[in-house]
């Protein structure tokens, strides 16, 4: 892959947020020098990703923003450090070629790669590095082999492309951030945890989920429960911001099953079902829980659900701000009948394209770099608008823009004529 790195500083209307280095207090330091890390990288150092399944794994180094390899810490400093097994965590702020590093490759404990892969060079020299315990790739379409990793415990992939980690013999934590899993992909009996950001998730053909302990589903368009049935192990079970989840009558076989949360959920097949559950924890949140449901719930220690809000009438609601995993934004639009009254599109046939259309022509006027250098990126479902961003204020000036535009009705219906939607 040819590395393209960008040297211009992005410039947008709000601040972008980039990756501290770790405090510097005495505890971290002392734990740090135990450990064997040198004053000058010490500052630049934190411990990296652990859970119950995967123990502690060495400490990772953080570059900081405009570092090269004559400024502090300096290469042969950090490959030091990456010869006695510390971890290199990356972010699109720092653009930098791994193979930079490439005498520490074989002890590399951890590599995490942030942001978009074209700030990252040689990234297929991960093929190489056999030390690894825990790796998180961003999107990179090449293909590489990842099976014979055998020290890998945790793993992140954001491309079908490198799916081969997920037969790595001893990893039990497998991230899939993708809009489609390959429908040869096959889940490894060593695999505990999954953690899905998978836009068209289907499960049916994995094959066994009885190890599984912890599932994490977010942004799906549907999620069938049914392949879980023989989950006998699972004790976690969390979905977000997805349309629709069905077959939850498989739940009544996990009988280790401890804590279920429902977030952003807008349909359930059969919702009576979570109340046969013995569950120490519960969190139902969306359209989908109805005002009987919550009163249930609400008798139930460690359950939570929110009562519906009543409507109210003669108010509009266009855009709303949210906060989502990964410390990202989204922006949100779902009143299609708010919509339509506003451009004058007929109800029945207005659609979440619709407005996506129109909001990526205002933006592409006012504030087109968003679009070019994906710091706005639409992804809307069939029933919601949605605009994911990098901060609450790049979310807040995309609010104000597109308010403007819909409070002006002729400049707006203007604009529905020109992109052809009339």
């Amino acid at each position: 892959m040819e590395w393209q790195a960008r040297t211009e500083t992005q410039k947008v209307d709000a601040v972008i947020e980039y990756p501290r280095p770790p405090m510097d207090d005495s505890a971290n330091v002392t734990s740090l020098q135990d450990w064997g890390a040198s004053r000058e990288v010490i500052p630049f150092m934190a411990w990296a990703y652990s859970t119950v399944r995967a123990p502690q794994i060495p400490p990772q180094i953080q570059l900081p923003q405009g570092w090269s390899p004559r400024s502090k810490p300096s290469l042969s400093n950090v490959v030091d450090m990456l010869r006695r097994g510390a971890g290199l965590s990356l972010h699109e702020s720092v653009p930098v070629d791994v193979a930079l590093f490439r005498e520490g490759h074989a002890t590399l404990s951890s590599l995490e790669c942030v942001g978009n892969a074209r700030a990252f060079g040689s990234l297929e020299s991960v093929e190489g590095m056999v030390g690894l315990q825990s790796l998180s790739l961003p999107r990179f379409a090449t293909r590489f082999d990842l099976a014979h990793l055998d020290k890998l415990r945790v793993a992140t992939i954001s491309h079908a492309a490198q799916v081969s980690v997920a037969k790595a013999p001893n990893l039990t934590v497998l991230g899939l951030r993708m809009s489609s899993v390959p429908s040869t992909f096959t889940l490894e009996p060593q695999i505990h945890e999954l953690d899905l950001d998978v836009r068209q998730l289907d499960m049916r053909s994995w094959g066994s989920t009885q190890n599984l302990r912890e599932v994490v589903v977010t942004g799906a368009s549907s999620f069938d429960v049914t392949p879980l049935a023989d989950a006998i192990e699972l004790e976690r079970l969390i979905v977000m911001r997805t349309k629709e989840v069905t077959g939850l009558s498989a739940l009544r076989n996990c009988r280790k099953l401890k804590e279920v949360v429902l977030s952003n959920v807008h349909r359930l097949d059969d919702v009576r079902v979570l109340l046969e559950l013995s569950l120490m924890r519960f969190e139902g949140v969306g359209p989908a829980f109805d005002d009987d449901f919550a009163v249930a719930a609400g008798a139930r220690a460690g359950w939570w659900v929110p009562r519906p809000a009543k409507a109210r009438e003669g108010v509009a609601a266009p855009f709303v701000i949210r906060e989502v995993p990964d410390d990202l934004i989204e922006v949100a639009l779902s009143d299609m009948a708010w919509f339509a009254a506003r451009t004058g599109l007929p109800l029945d046939s207005v659609t979440t394209d619709d407005v996506e259309q129109l909001v990526q022509h205002e933006l592409e006027r006012t504030h087109p770099q968003w679009l070019s250098e994906e710091i706005v990126i639409l992804d809307s479902e069939a029933d919601e608008f949605i605009a994911i961003v990098p901060n609450t204020q790049v979310a807040r000036t995309m609010v104000a823009v597109m308010s403007r535009l819909f409070a002006d009705t002729s400049r707006l219906r203007v604009a529905v004529r020109s992109l052809g939607m009339t």
